[in-house]
């Protein structure tokens, strides 16, 4: 989220384990906090989706080396 909306204005790592990620969630969310753009906000979302235990450690190797 951005800085003036009490946010660190980075981008986030999501690991979806359950395949229940809804853009259009966040979209509703990012609009009521009084975010203009609610893409800006999806952009800076990056999703690994995880299938299996051996997803999760590949993602997380990549990430953490």
């Amino acid at each position: 989220m951005p800085t003036e909306k009490e946010g660190l204005g980075g981008n986030v790592i999501l690991l979806d384990t359950e395949n229940t990620l809804r853009p259009e969630r966040i979209h509703q969310i990012a609009e009521n906090r009084g975010i203009t753009d609610p893409e800006q906000i999806l952009r800076n979302i990056y999703v690994c989706k995880i299938f299996s235990s051996s997803d999760k450690e590949f993602c997380l190797q990549i990430l953490f080396h």
